[in-house]
């Protein structure tokens, strides 16, 4: 529970170093006059019997429909006397633990209220005496729905996908919600019956036994999907498999199909290719000798400390959203991976010259000295499509 203007609300310590911000205090002027101005109240209520509002007890921040504790002295409680009104609403049902001291109410709803919030007077009598509170409520919050958590599809173990082996499928699950959501994965894979050896496993391996996955707001995480076991009667066409997320309304997912000759079907809208590796200084001129391409083995090599940057021709036919990623991405085993160019490619009719769209994709490379070999995968997935364009890159550290 969070208070607003109460004893029981801690403020933040400041650490080593912190930079004493006005706002930090500001807020210590304004809980210091809060506890003198509830003192006063309490020592005159005491004293004269007065009612009085000592803090305000409720879930930040507070909305219409929320529950709230009215903490004071002299509320009348006893008598049968109490009055709690907010603005003009008069509050007509008290739940249950309300004494003279604390009143439990629900905050009443209001007409046209702002999307914005206002401060509402919340005035507490005993049928005699009276004390006055402005408030900030803002309305209640609209249930969210929609498709707004992503499910991308990220790695395949292993690839190609082999019969008589279990199959791991990495996804990112990414939340575009402003609030902690836990999604329920689920599966539908055909032929269905593989659907009985389906795990959900999180970003260690760990296996989730309920398949839920908290994300914080707009926070994204790795999930696994394993299959047990590929039979030999899979059929030539492979096995289709749609992961999708839920929370609420809150809805996402992935379909695409896997064979056995390759991880996923090609999407013949997009076509890839590599423009041109080169080993770079700070300001971006080439240093040949800090590193090369070797395009027969796919190997990009680089030198301890060296910069390295990779461009991509992307050639597409069709109009539509197209997403870029790295897999991994940012700092494993050494190799720190970045995504130069944008996420998100988007082609439209007049962008097409000549039935094509031409966009560069870039990234780029910074190897440490405790380095090991490792791989970087550039994926580019047409939205509504199953199948995608990728290129498999090795990394070699130079000594």
């Amino acid at each position: 529970m969070a208070e607003a203007s109460t004893l029981g609300q801690a403020l933040k310590r400041a650490k080593p170093g912190d930079v004493i911000s006005s706002v930090w205090i500001n807020e210590l002027v304004d809980t210091v006059n809060d506890l003198q101005t509830r003192l006063a109240s309490l020592e005159d209520a005491q004293a004269q019997g007065f009612v009085a509002i000592t803090g305000l007890l409720y879930t930040s921040p507070l909305r219409l429909g929320d529950p709230l504790e009215i903490q004071g002295q002299n509320f009348g409680w006893s008598r049968g006397t109490q009055q709690v009104r907010f603005d003009s609403a008069d509050i007509t049902e008290f739940r249950p633990g309300s004494s003279d001291t604390r009143l439990l109410v629900t905050v009443p709803s209001f007409s046209n209220f702002p999307d914005a919030g206002r401060e509402v007077a919340l005035v507490v009598s005993d049928g005699t005496y009276s004390a006055r509170r402005s408030v900030f409520i803002l309305p209640a919050e609209q249930p969210i729905s929609g498709n707004l958590v992503d499910v991308l599809w990220e790695t395949i173990t292993p690839n190609p996908m082999a019969i008589g082996q279990p199959l791991s499928i990495g996804y990112r699950l990414r939340s575009r919600v402003d609030s902690t959501r836990t999604f329920t994965i689920t599966t539908a894979i055909a032929p269905a019956g593989l659907q009985s050896g389906v795990e959900v496993r999180d970003e260690h391996h760990q296996l989730l036994v309920q398949k839920r996955i908290e994300l914080g707001a707009l926070q994204e995480k790795l999930f696994f999907v394993k299959l047990t076991d590929i039979p030999n009667t899979l059929p030539a066409s492979g096995l289709t498999i749609t992961t999708s997320a839920v929370s609420g309304g809150v809805t996402g997912s992935d379909s695409r199909t896997f064979t056995v000759a390759g991880s996923v079907a090609s999407d013949p809208a997009i076509t890839l290719s590599v423009s041109g590796f080169s080993a770079v200084d700070d300001a971006g001129d080439p240093v040949p000798n800090d590193g090369s391409y070797d395009s027969g083995a796919t190997t990009i090599r680089l030198r301890s400390g060296a910069f390295g940057r990779m461009e991509l021709a992307g050639t597409f036919n069709r109009v539509g959203t197209y997403t870029v990623s790295l897999t991994p991405s940012g700092v494993v085993d050494g190799w720190t991976r970045t995504l130069d160019t944008g996420a998100v490619i988007v082609i439209e009719q007049n962008d097409l010259i000549g039935g094509q769209a031409s966009r560069m994709i870039r990234f780029n490379l910074l190897v440490s000295s405790t380095a090991s070999t490792g791989q970087i995968e550039v994926r580019v997935q047409r939205s509504g499509a199953t199948g995608d364009k990728h290129l498999l890159f090795q990394l070699a550290r130079l000594p």
